[in-house]
């Protein structure tokens, strides 16, 4: 309940996140001995805006990188895989090439950090670049910023969610200037169908982040929607829920073969195993060629290395021991050895060396 009966004729609610509320009002004289004299409800739509959220690791970036340039092969080369430079996975394994918004939080006052270093400077502002997440701080009686990655939060009380609208460009090409007026100098172009997140906005002009650079570009040529820029995807959380609805999963899912109406599989796996929906669909989709590739339709099997089962239809859904030397027989013995015999134990979730069936 946003308010109890009043004699005031208005009052005022402001809405946590985007998406379909129902508003309603009961009405009643104050001398009524009725719940309610009469009402009125309506249905409102609060523009869906990008939902991001912001994570946090206990590595600093270039921890991160080390780790990573510890494994390889790394790159995917004209048909073969090959080592990768340094400097090319440090590229894109900062987010800041692609979020396109900074990702630092202020903590509330209330809240307290534990410093995990022996000592930890106290910055006038959030630049350095061992981390990209920072807190501010109130330190000996200055305020300051410290570094995410040297700090455990005590009683976090704000959320780690972020709405942001993007824009999608419907100009074959669009100057990106450095203020919100053609009197500004051009700094770099946007093109057809690509979509930034909007930073700003100022009499008709939006401020985006394009490739590292900041700049404004005319809303004459931009029009608002809820499409993700496709570089950030490579920074989707995987450890949590998207938050996304059933009809939005089965609605990806129309037209998906033996995949198509499966949405409540996704999201009951997603949230059992504590991994994003979205993630999940993806690999399937990807390893089924769109549900209809052999394995994920049923495969009959009676025999499982050389010897003689009780037969029955399998079904592999992300390819498991499909290896391209026997992809039919090797996925198929796997996924009679592993029991999935139905549909409905379509999903195997691989997380940090662990497998799981459902």
């Amino acid at each position: 309940m946003i308010r109890d009966y009043s004699e005031k004729n208005s009052t005022t609610w402001t809405p946590k996140k985007p998406g379909r509320y129902w508003y309603g009002v009961h009405i009643k004289d104050k001398e009524s001995r009725e719940i309610r004299d009469t009402h009125l409800y309506k249905n409102i739509e609060i523009d869906s805006s990008i939902m991001y959220n912001t994570s946090y690791y206990n590595n600093t970036f270039q921890e991160a990188l080390d780790i990573q340039m510890s494994r390889g092969p790394q790159s995917d080369s004209s048909g073969r895989w090959t080592n990768a430079k340094r400097d090319e996975v440090s590229y894109y394994l900062n987010s800041r090439n692609f979020l396109q918004f900074e990702s630092t939080k202020q903590v509330n006052f209330d809240n307290k950090i534990r410093i995990t270093v022996d000592v930890l400077n106290v910055r006038n502002k959030p630049t350095s670049s061992g981390t990209s997440t920072w807190y501010k701080i109130s330190a000996n009686g200055k305020i300051g910023w410290v570094s995410g990655a040297h700090i455990e939060i005590i009683n976090m009380g704000t959320s780690d969610v972020q709405y942001l609208k993007s824009v999608k460009i419907t100009a074959s090409s669009l100057n990106v200037r450095k203020g919100s007026s053609t009197s500004y100098s051009i700094i770099t172009s946007v093109y057809k169908d690509e979509v930034y997140v909007v930073l700003d906005a100022s009499d008709g002009w939006y401020k985006i982040n394009v490739r590292g650079s900041t700049g404004w570009i005319s809303g004459d040529y931009a029009t608002y929607t809820n499409s993700t820029p496709k570089d950030m995807y490579q920074f989707l959380i995987l450890s949590g829920s998207s938050g996304v609805t059933l009809e939005d999963l089965n609605n990806e899912l129309r037209g998906k073969g033996i995949l198509q109406r499966k949405g409540q599989a996704f999201m009951d796996v997603g949230k059992l195993y504590n991994i994003n929906e979205i993630y999940l669909l993806a690999h399937a989709i990807l390893e089924t060629g769109n549900g209809t590739s052999t394995l994920s339709k049923g495969v009959l099997v009676n025999t499982v290395d050389g010897k003689k089962v009780e037969p029955k239809m399998v079904y592999n859904m992300f390819g498991i021991d499909a290896y391209d030397s026997s992809p039919l027989k090797g996925g198929s013995e796997y996924a009679y050895k592993q029991g999935w015999f139905t549909p409905e134990n379509l999903l195997l979730v691989v997380l940090n060396g662990l497998q799981v069936t459902i």
